[in-house]
């Protein structure tokens, strides 16, 4: 992972199972299989919010995620990272990586 030097605090590290975004966020036929073809692992790396860090949030905001996509190929279909964005309730932070390339 690419370090984004955020506190310790914020550290998640988990790894979201395929199955887990095929029942909320990726699911269209097409859309998985595209994700299958393309995408490896998506990890939750961080999550900002003010249980983590100390900061307040406003109405629209709570608190933020960071994923990141390891990729199975150099390029990823744009379309599953906004099915991964509509699923999840939060905003999210991508971090795209194929072969140490972030």
């Amino acid at each position: 992972m690419y370090d984004l030097k955020l506190p310790a605090t914020t550290a998640f590290n988990k790894q979201i199972p395929m199955e887990k975004l095929f029942l909320f966020a990726v699911t269209g036929q097409a859309q998985q299989e595209i994700y299958k073809q393309q995408i490896d692992h998506v990890t939750w790396c961080n999550k900002l919010s003010p249980e983590t860090i100390d900061i307040k949030c406003g109405n629209s905001f709570s608190e933020l995620e960071v994923f990141e996509i390891g990729l199975k190929e150099h390029s990823l279909d744009k379309r599953i990272l906004r099915q991964i964005d509509k699923g999840i309730p939060y905003y999210i932070f991508h971090v795209v990586c194929y072969d140490e390339m972030y």
